[in-house]
This record gives C-alpha cells, sequence and structure tokens, in this order.
C-alpha cells in the first residue's frame, strides 16, 4: 500500500468534487482508498458539514471515485474539522453551508421500482419518462439524450441539473406511470 493511501486510513477528509465549484464539501471519516476494477475510490462514512445540522446522508457509507475529486483537506478526525471550521467562523472565514437538497416538487420523490427492465427492443426517445436506480433508492426520470454505446442521458424531474447523468440503458425500468398507485375507484 502506497504511502499516500496510508496518510488517509482512518482521517476524516473534506471533498470538493470536480464540477461542484460553489457547493459545501463532502465530509468523510474512516477513510481509506480502494481500487474497484481499474478505479481507486475514497470509502468513508458521511458526517455532516456543520456539527449542528443533521443530513440525511449523515452515517451513509459513501465511495467517491479519487478522480471526480477536484481538492481535499486532510484532518485527524470530525472534531480537528469541527474545530477548524468554529476557528474560521470566528475569523469571519466562509465557512460551507449544509449539503441537504430537496426536490422543487412531488415528482422529485422517490418512487416504487417496476420491475420491468428497459430492454434493448424497449422504444426509448428524448422525453421518455423511466425509472433508475440512485442512491439506494428508484426515482422518476426523463430521458434527455440517447448516446453512444447504450448509454442513456436522463435529468431527475425536481431536482436541479447538476444531478443529470449517463446511465446504462439495461439499469433503467419502465415507468408505468400512477397505475403502480392504488386506485381507490376500484376498492
Amino acid at each position: 500500500m502506497s504511502e499516500a493511501a496510508l496518510s488517509l486510513r482512518g482521517k476524516t477528509i473534506a471533498v470538493h468534487m470536480r464540477g461542484r465549484v460553489d457547493g459545501p464539501p463532502i465530509v468523510l471519516k474512516e477513510c481509506m482508498l480502494e481500487t474497484r476494477g481499474s478505479r481507486l475510490f475514497l470509502v468513508g462514512t458521511s458526517v455532516p458539514v456543520r456539527p449542528a445540522v443533521t443530513e440525511w446522508t449523515d452515517g451513509v457509507r459513501r465511495a467517491i471515485a479519487w478522480d471526480a475529486v477536484d481538492d481535499y483537506l486532510l484532518f485527524d478526525c470530525p472534531d480537528d474539522y469541527y474545530g477548524r471550521c468554529q476557528a474560521a467562523q470566528a475569523a469571519e472565514m466562509p465557512v460551507p453551508a449544509p449539503m441537504f437538497e430537496t426536490p422543487s416538487g412531488p415528482e422529485g420523490a422517490p418512487v416504487e421500482p417496476s420491475g420491468i427492465a428497459i430492454e434493448p427492443e424497449t422504444p426509448l426517445d428524448v422525453g421518455s419518462v423511466v425509472l433508475s436506480f440512485t442512491q439506494g433508492r428508484w426515482w422518476r426520470a426523463e430521458v434527455v439524450a440517447l448516446e453512444d454505446n447504450d448509454m442513456v442521458r436522463i435529468h431527475f424531474p425536481g431536482w436541479d441539473a447538476k444531478w443529470d447523468a449517463s446511465v446504462p440503458r439495461g439499469e433503467l425500468q419502465v415507468y408505468l406511470g400512477e397505475s403502480l398507485q392504488s386506485d381507490d375507484r376500484y376498492a
């Protein structure tokens, strides 16, 4: 194991991701580097950006592709990170805002999976609504582009475009609309 990898093991790291210029860092404790396939990942447990603000990701084990990391700050433990944030605040330096976002409407809420995979012969066009699995849940997604190598660019309705993603067609499911919801007319 490299010296750099050993110096990260067990530490708390505030990570700034490429493409999230103004966003707060992602803070992970008990970190280590792990290889998955041919890629290197920083793996750790999420902690709040601020000690008094809870976030839905608290305590979640996360893996961040090392090549997506723009910058990082290394701390001995979460208390070391929080202490330095308090010192920065006392010196009137900006402290990052918590990383908590909510959808702009109900269409951004998680949904139940349909269990029906998008097959190669399933018609799929720009504007089609599908289901995509990410962050441990199924979400409605709109197809915004059909890309090479059976990749599909999707947008999650109700969420900022920064959450758009390109995913393999085979990982998507058919969206059945409101037919998955109970219909009291027939009860």
